[in-house]
């Protein structure tokens, strides 16, 4: 609860026999990062496996990157006011000074604690202290080329290591994008384009990114929708990303930018064995997994869809 939850880590809160680890785990996704939600600085995010009977099982790394939803960019309406519009801007840059204070706070915290100055302790300013001296990569949830653009300003102002997530509008600033060597996780993919946009800027997104030579790996978005994630980059891949970036996008190009290559992303001597063999191309809607392996241990693809399509292909004909 509150904007203010940097000292949260998800690790915590995963459920590791929630239905949606098996769920996701058979449309071939192996490994995922999950993040908590809520407010301005949500908190830290883990990197999991998608295998084990607990917490600790599943986990590659914990605090892997800081999680800040940055303010969203107020929606003005043909029939809004000038009021309206000056209150809706106003609000939106105050949200982001606030993110810009905290921020400020966590500096001044973290050279307290460099001149081993008694002070009382704080939580949410010492958890900010690894994200001041860039240790720990801040992901910026961020939609409008508005929103990435502040949030780039504040992350070079504070000198930040950032990460933008979502990026809907990301093909509008995509040169602003390499010039600063930021890396994308690309959301909405699938998701419904503006109505004065092309039908299919959400598609070709990827494309304009890859062309442009922005790092940038698929995310879709909460843990019920993940086992999407293969046709997210399916799609941009029939609306001209390369296949063979598009499978990147899945497996090598998250792991780098998430800092666990040296686990996972490509298949190699020394790293964590996650395979995925299935009947045909991985990215298409009507190919199958066939067999998972994770953490080189083969995993059962039996969920609660696999159980309920059973169940009801034996359903009896009506009478």
């Amino acid at each position: 609860m509150g904007d203010f939850n940097p000292h949260i880590r998800a690790s915590a809160a995963v459920n590791a026999l929630s239905e949606h680890v098996d769920i996701t785990r058979e449309n071939g996704v192996t490994t995922v990062m999950s993040a908590p939600g809520g407010g301005l600085f949500a908190g830290q995010g883990a990197v999991l496996n998608l295998d084990g009977w607990v917490t600790k099982d599943m986990l590659l790394k914990d605090s892997a990157a800081m999680i800040v939803n940055f303010p969203r960019e107020p929606r003005i309406g043909p029939g809004d006011s000038n009021q309206q519009r000056t209150a809706g801007q106003d609000g939106w840059k105050n949200r982001i000074d606030l993110i810009r204070k905290t921020l400020r706070d966590a500096q001044a915290f973290s050279k307290l604690l460099d001149a081993r100055v008694n002070t009382e302790p704080n939580l949410v300013l010492a958890a900010l202290v690894p994200v001041v001296k860039g240790q720990m990569p801040v992901v910026f949830n961020v939609n409008s080329a508005a929103e990435i653009k502040a949030a780039l300003e504040v992350s070079d102002e504070f000198k930040l290591k950032p990460i933008l997530s979502g990026c809907t509008e990301a093909w509008k600033v995509v040169d602003l994008l390499k010039q600063k060597n930021v890396p994308v996780l690309l959301g909405g993919t699938l998701g419904q384009p503006d109505n004065d946009e092309p039908y299919d800027v959400n598609y070709t997104t990827a494309a304009v990114l890859s062309k442009a030579g922005v790092k940038f790996a698929f995310t879709a978005g909460g843990a019920s929708s993940v086992r999407n994630l293969p046709w997210e980059a399916g799609m941009a891949a029939a609306y001209g990303l390369p296949k063979e970036e598009a499978l990147k996008a899945l497996t090598l190009y998250p792991a780098q930018i998430l800092n666990i290559s040296d686990q996972v992303g490509t298949i190699s001597e020394g790293k964590v064995g996650n395979i995925v063999l299935s009947d045909g191309d991985p990215l298409e809607m009507t190919s199958h997994v066939k067999h998972l392996f994770v953490n080189g241990k083969p995993v059962s693809l039996k969920n609660k869809h696999t159980d309920l399509y059973e169940k009801f292909s034996k359903r009896p004909p009506k009478e």
